[in-house]
């Protein structure tokens, strides 16, 4: 059985999918999210959630930003997803998807309005491969026949924010990134092997500049170890990932970071020259080095190993300099003495009759 909220409530599912496909609406309303990693502490019995923080504040404000009323404050939020964890439980690594969606559905979205905040739990998997991935610009003109560039998309909706009908978009010029890569070079690149960089364009001429790549950011570094970001106004999401990449980077390794608009001739021929690598940041993909751009061979950074290690270890709280960085929940009985069950009828359980096991 899987657990997740919805609204005020812990809600029960028997199919794991099933709150997924209800939840996320992506295609029928207003809706937006953060995901964020966690895991289970099993010598202290407790759960972490990494950069906990800073993933509600870009919910909450999402929700401001999309007036959305949901009826929760940051405490009640906060609440609600511990009540998750300590419902489903989970022991392996797990991805949190905090979503916020208007109650209008079916309609052409607007802001404002009623809304319900949903929490599920998620597998992590692999998301990309340890040794890193191949990348290909989703360039309009390469293709005429491939809907790739944000210059062809209607922007609706701001990108600074991380909305489902963006990720809509994300999830199929991902796939596109792969079918070209494996068409262009002969070769199928594996799972999350392959991804796209997106160009963002001038309106009224036909100048593009790197935004990100589909559901990553972009992080620029040159021979000195200065680290070039785009700026956010350019067509990209806030990464958070990319934030704290930029901060452990300048705190820890010292290296200096700037943000400019870089067009896509001069990121060629950079590449190209060997003047500048590249890599990627998510939530879920952490810091993944690219090892090619559009075939072009990418000198690894140098100081990306050193990086990772480094995330990884404030991740899971191990580094002392940053241990505010993730949220520690202990494991105990949920709070929530009822839930509502979805079978062929939707009915109230008691929290007490339900089959928890034992934590291992």
């Amino acid at each position: 059985m899987k657990f997740v909220w919805r609204g005020d409530r812990v809600h029960a599912f028997e199919d794991e999918k099933e709150p997924i496909e209800r939840i996320k609406g992506y295609r029928y309303s207003l809706s937006a999210f953060t995901g964020l990693t966690g895991f289970w502490d099993k010598e202290r019995g407790r759960w972490g959630l990494s950069f906990f923080e800073m993933h509600l504040d870009r919910i909450l404000y999402t929700a401001e930003y999309l007036q959305l009323d949901h009826g929760m404050d940051r405490g009640q939020l906060r609440q609600a997803v511990h009540e998750i964890l300590r419902f489903n439980r989970p022991t392996d690594p797990f991805y949190v998807h905090i979503g916020v969606r208007s109650d209008e559905v079916g309609i052409r979205p607007v802001r404002g309005g009623p809304g319900k905040i949903s929490i599920f739990l998620e597998g992590t998997g692999a998301y990309h491969p340890p040794e890193g991935i191949h990348a290909v610009v989703l360039d309009p003109e390469f293709r005429d026949d491939h809907q790739t560039s944000r210059a062809k998309y209607p922007r609706a909706v701001p990108y600074h924010l991380k909305l489902n009908s963006n990720y809509v978009q994300y999830g199929t010029m991902k796939t596109e990134a792969k079918e070209i890569y494996a068409e262009r070079f002969e070769k199928d690149s594996g799972p999350g092997a392959a991804d796209g960089i997106v160009l963002g364009w001038q309106p009224g001429c036909r100048e593009f500049f790197l935004t990100e790549c589909t559901t990553s950011n972009l992080i620029l570094v040159d021979k000195s170890d200065e680290i070039t970001l785009i700026p956010k106004a350019d067509f990209i999401l806030d990464g958070i990932t990319q934030r704290l990449t930029q901060r452990f980077a300048e705190e820890a390794l010292g290296c200096k970071s700037r943000r400019a608009r870089v067009h896509i001739t001069e990121f060629r021929e950079a590449i190209r020259s060997g003047d500048v690598t590249v890599f990627e940041t998510g939530s879920s993909a952490g810091l993944t080095a690219i090892r090619s751009v559009d075939g072009i061979p990418v000198k690894k950074w140098s100081r990306l190993e050193e990086l990772q290690v480094l995330y990884e270890k404030i991740r899971k709280g191990d580094e002392d300099r940053y241990r505010d960085q993730v949220e520690w929940v202990e494991s105990g009985p949920p709070s929530a003495d009822e839930v509502i069950e979805h079978r062929e009828t939707d009915r109230d359980i008691r929290t007490a009759d339900l089959p928890f096991q034992e934590q291992a």
